[in-house]
């Protein structure tokens, strides 16, 4: 039987905004479409959702919104001893880090520029 999102009612989906300075614009236009159609299901079956801009989630883990694709698997590497040979894994990883932080946003164990995305995303 196949697994669906609304079986396990989590908590929080955390999702990565579109990043609309693509070059490949039918992929984007593809894209957008997938995207609100999942956050509209997610609305529909009741479960919360957090869209992460990229900037944000690679401040999250680099400290710095504009790291390259591989930076971001070598510090998901030293700071969680986690490897991923791609950087959608390593993504989808770093969203479900923040989603940790979202539903525990006063852990002392965040760093300064970490709870500062964190800030970010709770005043939208």
């Amino acid at each position: 039987m196949p697994y669906t999102i609304g079986d396990k009612k989590p908590d929080l989906a955390v999702i990565e905004g579109l990043a609309f300075m693509s070059r490949n614009t039918t992929s984007l236009i593809q894209l957008a479409g997938l995207n609100y159609m999942i956050r509209h299901q997610m609305y529909k079956i009741g479960i919360p959702f957090l869209i992460v801009p990229p900037t944000s989630l690679k401040k999250f883990i680099t400290g710095k919104g504009n790291a390259p694709k591989e930076f971001m698997l070598m510090e998901v590497y030293k700071r969680f001893n986690e490897e991923f040979r791609d950087n959608n894994t390593c993504d989808a990883y770093c969203l479900a880090k923040i989603g940790e932080a979202m539903l525990d946003p006063k852990n002392p164990k965040l760093k300064i520029y970490q709870q500062e995305v964190i800030n970010k995303l709770i005043e939208k």
